[in-house]
């Protein structure tokens, strides 16, 4: 078809459209007095979270409109503005072209996104902090109720270096044991937010790797910290601590 004015009048819509109207086929159908030509994907126009509905686009010769979007790719904004600017000035003098780049025109419909995002942020590091302060005061609980072993170690020769290590060792497999149960919870969960989640994949190997690093890093200096200060104690002392 010839989309010029007098033309029979033609209609493209989006994918979503054919679904309700005609159950799949849309080429060749009607709507209204224009014939559907093609399908074009789905858009949105005002935000990330809005619904996708049926959308027809036609062909401007045939039913101008006053106000049209133009998008453009170049390397030099500067000069394509002023191309543009006088070339629409040659078409229609009272025309106005409000030219700005593609951020800048998506800027409003990222807000509510990107606010969600920040809340997300800092309630995931506020979780991150409390899981830390957590993990730390329960391993020094642990290895501090251990005092009167740390003083029987020492009395029968145990270095401070062999007792620290015995320490560590005695957490490490409950810390290990979580770490693996929750990266596996939080890799499932993120694939199953991601469609919400843009441009980090479920296995993003920096966030696993951030968050072995905090768990294991928290859990050595809750370890270390408490059996290096039992272990430098007296014996005797140890042993008479209730």
């Amino acid at each position: 078809f010839d989309d010029r004015a007098g033309a029979p009048r033609v209609a493209v819509v989006n994918e979503t459209a054919p679904r309700p109207f005609w159950s799949g086929g849309a080429r060749g159908k009607r709507i209204h007095d224009a014939e559907v030509i093609g399908i074009v994907a789905d858009s949105k126009y005002w935000s990330l979270g809005e619904e996708i509905r049926p959308t027809v686009y036609t062909a401007y010769y045939q039913r101008p409109e006053r106000e049209i979007t133009i998008f453009l790719r170049t390397s030099n904004l500067a000069a394509a503005t002023k191309a543009l600017r006088a070339d629409i000035g040659r078409l229609d003098p009272t025309l106005y072209a409000d030219i700005k780049p593609m951020t800048d025109a998506l800027g409003p419909s990222l807000v509510p996104a990107q606010a969600g995002a920040a809340v997300t942020s800092g309630f995931g590091a506020l979780g991150a902090i409390l899981a830390m302060m957590g993990i730390y005061g329960l391993v020094a609980f642990t290895v501090a109720q251990r005092t009167r072993e740390i003083g029987i170690r020492k009395a029968v020769g145990a270095s401070t270096s062999a007792i620290v290590a015995l320490m560590l060792a005695g957490t490490a497999r409950p810390v290990a044991i979580g770490l693996i149960g929750g990266l596996a919870l939080g890799i499932l969960g993120a694939r199953a937010l991601g469609g919400f989640v843009v441009g980090v994949s479920a296995m993003d190997p920096l966030t696993l790797a951030g968050t072995t690093v905090l768990v294991v890093g928290t859990t050595l200096a809750a370890s270390a910290f408490p059996a290096l200060r039992a272990a430098r104690i007296d014996p005797l002392g140890a042993l008479k601590a209730e």
